[in-house]
């Protein structure tokens, strides 16, 4: 009597395994459309982030730097975005870091893992 109650714990252990999986892969496909719709969205404020990193790190007379920093950047998040969302049912990690245009402000954004040399 004790090995169907052997087989059933097992097997609910195994279902609830494979529930936690395709939380986790909800989870992950979930978050890669958020930040993708968010760097379409919102990639734009790459430009006053660069334009204020500039002038904090060089003088005011960098705000054209800033501002072509600022919309290639744009561009690239754009981009991101846009590959994001076509590639949504393959979960990844973020292409830029930091993920968001508005997370950490301060720091300069890489793209595709480049190194921080900073």
């Amino acid at each position: 009597m004790a090995k169907p109650y052997g087989w059933l714990l097992l097997l609910g252990c195994l279902s609830a395994a494979g529930a936690a999986e395709a939380e986790g892969y909800l989870d992950a496909v979930t978050d890669k459309a958020l930040r993708g719709a968010g760097n379409i969205a919102y990639g734009w404020m790459e430009i006053p982030k660069n334009m204020v990193n500039e002038v904090d790190r060089n003088g005011v007379l960098y705000v054209p730097v800033g501002l072509g920093k600022g919309l290639l950047y744009m561009a690239g998040r754009a981009l991101i975005g846009v590959a994001d969302l076509a590639t949504l049912p393959l979960p990844s990690a973020p292409l830029a870091q930091p993920p968001l245009a508005w997370n950490l402000t301060d720091r300069e954004t890489r793209f595709f893992g480049q190194d921080d040399a900073r």
